[in-house]
């Protein structure tokens, strides 16, 4: 066999070489591509949960008020029960109930507790160390919750104050007894505190939607990226192919024709 027959067959060696580390290359491209999607989906995944979070405490703080203003409003104790299993249930001192979401107490208001099924304890502060929030992200969520402690201090003290007169019972002159303590409920001192809860909630959901976003464009530009090298590695391969068909071709041919010309002399 010639020394140029000898060297066609290490370069298509070599082609075949560089076309089996071209396709793995392509195998690790698509799998870091998969990775950065799975970031990407990750990312939106941690930004549900962080509003949820925030939608818990939000809510809460809602169902609080409403509570304490149909509790001295109606001098109905239930709601007073109502209220100290809101703020039991987001300490983490009582049963968190199945399905809690953020229109749970209006079921309870239109149903009454007969459909409620409990499951294990869970503090809300609990949930925000387990979504892992950046250090401002947990200082404006807490903010939020200290705020809407701070409220429920004093939303407590008018309940204590009314209790006296609701233990009397509810009669012609109860809502005229009670008016000033329900003012304090709504005036513009008490709206002012709601309006600070609801502005550190709010301060918190925009740095989770910009920590979101960053997170998305940086992925995004990964993506984008890969998808450019595995293109050009596509086209290296359909080259690196093309070239080593043709040297397989030269290197076969010599060889067939080789093979058919000892055949020849055998037969001789």
């Amino acid at each position: 066999m010639s020394g140029r027959h000898w060297s066609l067959r290490r370069l298509l060696a070599a082609v075949l070489g560089m076309l089996g580390v071209l396709v793995g290359a392509l195998f690790l491209v698509t799998s870091l591509q998969i990775g950065a999607a799975r970031d990407q989906t990750h990312a939106e995944d941690r930004r549900t949960a962080s509003f949820l979070v925030a939608d818990s405490l939000r809510q809460s703080s809602n169902d609080l008020t409403n509570m304490v203003r149909l509790y001295v409003a109606t001098g109905d104790p239930r709601y007073r029960e109502y209220y100290n299993e809101i703020l039991a249930v987001r300490a983490g001192s009582a049963p968190r109930p199945l399905g809690y979401d953020s229109s749970f107490w209006d079921r309870v208001l239109a149903k009454g507790k007969r459909f409620v099924r409990y499951g294990r304890p869970e503090s809300l502060i609990a949930e925000m160390r387990a979504q892992e929030f950046t250090g401002p992200e947990l200082r404006a969520l807490t903010a939020a919750l200290d705020a809407s402690n701070g409220l429920a201090r004093r939303e407590r003290a008018v309940m204590a104050e009314v209790a006296p007169r609701v233990r009397r019972g509810v009669d012609a002159s109860y809502s005229q007894d009670v008016s000033d303590a329900f003012q304090r409920l709504v005036d513009r001192e008490y709206l002012a505190d709601k309006g600070s809860i609801m502005l550190a909630i709010r301060r918190f959901t925009a740095m989770v939607d910009a920590r979101t976003l960053r997170s998305v464009r940086d992925t995004g530009d990964d993506i984008q990226r890969l998808a450019l090298i595995e293109a050009g590695i596509i086209v290296l391969i359909a080259v690196v192919g093309i070239l080593a068909m043709l040297l397989l071709s030269r290197v076969a041919l010599p060889a067939r024709a080789a093979h058919r010309l000892d055949a020849a002399h055998r037969g001789r």
